[in-house]
């Protein structure tokens, strides 16, 4: 099974680098914060916006969520790592819209006063939407997501900026 999982994502890199060498596409790097609605606290997120075609984005990203006190020293921390594609639909040239589907690799762990630590990871299903804004070379963003198999609704926004030529 990993060897089958490995070779699936290495022929999936092998063929998005090649499209984006192909088109000459602009990468981009940002980040910006997200809300998790299930565990209730805010998060910090690293992103990266490859465009693959005309239409189609790959967009992963990373998501820290600040720990979460439940009250009797007990905390809760959320990490997530989210490959998604994005499909572009019309826009007009300032506000582009979106929907978006992917796979979330979510690292849950709780922490209590006794030295006891609970370690868990699951994978789920990404699907939501968002919209993309372009001020110049800037591009700001705001989207929500529900992840399907985790069972939380993300809320996030932020800003990336062009890399390269």
């Amino acid at each position: 099974m990993k060897k089958s999982a490995f070779l699936t994502i290495t022929f999936v890199a092998i063929f998005v680098f090649a499209q984006i060498r192909e088109s000459k596409a602009q990468i981009k790097l940002g980040g910006g914060l997200a809300f998790g609605t299930d565990i209730e606290t805010l998060g910090i997120s690293a992103r990266g916006l490859i465009p693959v075609t005309d239409v189609i984005d790959v967009v992963p990203n990373l998501i820290y969520f600040f720990p979460n006190d439940l009250g009797f020293d007990i905390d809760q921390r959320l990490f997530e790592f989210n490959g998604d594609a994005h499909y572009n639909f019309e826009g007009n040239g300032t506000i582009q819209p979106y929907a978006k589907a992917g796979l979330n690799i979510c690292f849950f762990s709780i922490d209590n006063p006794v030295g006891e630590e609970f370690n868990e990871t699951d994978i789920g299903l990404n699907l939501g939407g968002g919209l993309n804004f372009s001020i110049g070379s800037v591009e700001t963003y705001g989207e929500v997501k529900y992840t399907i198999g985790i069972d939380q609704l993300v809320l996030g926004g932020g800003v990336l900026f062009p890399v390269g030529n």
